[in-house]
């Protein structure tokens, strides 16, 4: 987001900031949740085209003129992005320690340092995830992904033109960067159909986006007289307008698809003259002055909105309004107050820049990091009510058992990782299934402690065990084959026939899939399909000398919140934290009368269910006694998942108990 142009380097263009506003005006109406903006991200791409331009203009004129001066160029870029960054990022964190739970506090520090270092898409993408999930709107932080893209660009690209010059008596540079744009759009293309959220975050998939703007560098000056040149930037405009209405968070993105708005914002950005009426527009006094404070606008937008999400406060039309007029306000008084300031330093010794501009910074930051995690998040900002409550909604299983979950790309985590109950010894029982048998770790961790076994526990996301079965999944409006299903079905069943577990237990969203017709087996689909792998799935076990259990599932939240005993506490509210027995039970039906029939069927087969624990003959809870249960709207937090185990313990007895015997 940071596009600075210094005057002394590159002639000043008014239509550009115009330009930077249309992009930062389209990113913070897709954000605030603007349905006719559902594309509005492509805001991002056109900043990448912009800086890309404009970065290598002054690149290029540098070395065309003698030689590169890395350390003027750095020195520039502190000068241009520190300030606002700093002051957005001091802001942020002070309403970090006013607003967020130990937890949210701890993660938030962590996002800190990734982004004070320029890696925050590496952060976003290892502990986010997707863009576009449910966590995303609560993490202040999220955007500065893009801009670590922009830094690590920088650090590659001033050394890349300094070739580019040595070669250009051989090859046309604009032909060169137009081969690597399009190299890199093609492998963009690939890495979103293979690796889709590493490649919405990382450079190697945005960098055509950034060469896009570089490659117009290398172009003589265009004459704009014709009535085609005339034209060309209305195409553009469409070519942006069209993403920004018509593309949605559940496209592949970047990819081909980001090829639209890229060369929209590539004519843009060569054809577009203040001669013209649509170049008249953009280098209007009211374009200009709010593309002058698009970076800082870009930085304070989302933690505002964020901040919003984590209060729980609806995003209405008139609450859109005053994050507008905030974000604009909060932009123009870090523009007149910290950047212009700022631009003295241009003055100063690339050393005193980078130590008063960067350095001295980073460790303010780093310090309040430092004090976030020696702390454990502050807790003594709230009563000791809401920090339990917050830790637990904070323990996901994923996390604390991540190895166990999904594994090594080498493969399958080891029992010596992945310890349910005794420390020692042989492995007793074997639990696997998808992220729901993940966070039922804690509750046979505690089944397993009380009887003195020792369990191994294997998930992975969207796969339960359903043997000799496909699951398809539709992809870019191409139905596919989730392959890694398959795969992982066989390396469960091959630990099942070779390891003599005296159980295995089968966890997972069986009741949420019930009704699906995503698993194919044996030419037949849907629930057919189903029923018969589950049945192979048990006849295996029983075959294998192995006692079988069931977990049936802990009920799906309808209608509450999973936090909504914390946020009764904390803001006053008066939220539900039960809801009708009735509705799980309707909901779930099918899959509880399959379940009675499984019963019939194989009677030596152990069914646990969660739901006699969570739920009495009236309502089910989303907490216990005070402890929330859950940390989304199906999956269980760790603590809660071990209270489950400890309560069932008590009313019903140890499943495991059985095994004593054996």
């Amino acid at each position: 987001m940071g596009n600075g142009t210094p005057i002394h380097t590159l002639k000043y263009r008014p239509e550009i900031d115009g330009l930077r506003f249309l992009a930062v005006i389209i990113v913070i109406l897709h954000h605030l949740e603007i349905s006719l903006f559902s594309g509005g991200f492509i805001g991002v791409d056109v900043f990448f085209v912009i800086s890309g331009y404009l970065i290598t203009s002054i690149l290029f004129k540098e070395a065309t003129n003698g030689r590169i001066s890395f350390s003027g160029f750095y020195k520039r870029r502190i000068v241009r992005l520190a300030p606002a960054f700093f002051v957005v990022v001091f802001f942020t964190s002070v309403a970090a320690y006013w607003l967020m739970l130990p937890p949210e506090i701890v993660a938030y520090a962590k996002s800190l340092v990734s982004s004070v270092f320029f890696v925050a898409n590496f952060y976003m993408w290892n502990e986010i995830g997707g863009y576009f999930v449910d966590n995303a709107a609560k993490t202040p932080l999220l955007h500065l992904w893009s801009l670590s893209v922009e830094e690590q660009f920088y650090i590659i690209w001033p050394f890349a033109v300094m070739v580019f010059v040595l070669l250009k008596k051989r090859i046309p540079l604009f032909s060169l960067v137009f081969i690597i744009t399009v190299a890199g759009a093609l492998f963009s293309e690939w890495g979103v159909r293979n690796y889709l959220a590493a490649s919405y975050y990382l450079l190697p998939t945005r960098f055509f986006e950034l060469s896009a703007g570089g490659m117009l560098a290398f172009l003589p000056a265009v004459s704009r007289e014709s009535r085609l040149t005339r034209m060309l930037p209305w195409v553009g405009l469409s070519m942006i307008c069209y993403s920004a209405f018509y593309y949605s968070p559940s496209m592949l993105f970047p990819g081909v698809a980001a090829v639209v708005p890229v060369v929209g914002t590539v004519i843009l950005v060569r054809y577009l003259c203040v001669e013209s009426s649509l170049g008249r527009a953009f280098s209007s006094s009211f374009f200009v002055a709010l593309g002058k404070v698009s970076y800082p606008a870009y930085l304070w937008h989302w933690p505002i909105i964020a901040y919003l999400n984590i209060m729980r406060v609806p995003i209405s039309f008139w609450v859109g309004c005053a994050v507008v007029l905030s974000t604009f306000l909060l932009s123009f008084m870090t523009y007149y107050w910290a950047e212009k300031p700022a631009a003295r330093f241009r003055l100063l010794h690339p050393f005193k820049v980078i130590v008063l501009g960067f350095f001295i910074p980073v460790l303010v930051s780093l310090s309040f990091v430092l004090y976030v995690q020696k702390t454990e998040g502050m807790p003594d900002r709230f009563s000791d009510s809401l920090v339990e409550k917050s830790r637990a909604i904070g323990a996901w299983a994923s996390r604390i058992r991540g190895a166990c979950h999904n594994g090594y790309i080498t493969g399958l985590a080891s029992e010596d990782e992945c310890i349910l109950g005794r420390e020692s010894g042989s492995v007793d029982f074997l639990l696997i299934g998808d992220s729901h048998a993940n966070h039922f770790a804690g509750m046979m961790d505690v089944f397993a402690s009380k009887a003195g076994l020792r369990g191994y526990d294997s998930s992975q996301s969207n796969t339960i065990y359903l043997p000799g079965s496909e699951r398809m999944y539709s992809k870019s409006g191409q139905e596919k084959i989730h392959t890694q299903f398959r795969s992982r079905n066989e390396t469960w069943t091959t630990l099942i026939k070779e390891n003599n577990y005296r159980a295995v237990v089968l966890g997972g969203s069986y009741a949420i899939h019930y009704e699906s017709d995503t698993f194919v087996h044996d030419g037949e689909r849907g629930k057919g399909a189903f029923r018969e792998s589950f049945r192979t799935a048990l006849r295996m076990i029983e075959r294998s000398g192995a006692q079988a259990y069931v977990i049936m599932g802990s009920p799906v939240l309808l209608g509450i919140n999973y936090d909504c005993g914390l946020m009764n506490e904390r803001f006053g509210a008066d939220q539900a934290c039960k809801y009708p027995r009735k509705a799980h039970d309707d909901k779930f039906e099918g899959w509880i009368d399959f379940v009675a029939n499984l019963k019939n069927e194989f009677p030596g087969v152990i069914f646990i269910d969660p739901a006699a624990v969570l739920c009495t003959d009236d309502y089910c809870y989303a907490e216990l006694d005070g402890l929330p249960i859950y940390h989304d709207g199906n999956h269980l937090n760790y603590i809660g998942s071990q209270e489950v185990g400890r309560r069932y313990i008590q009313d019903f007895g140890n499943p495991l108990d059985a095994l004593r015997g054996n």
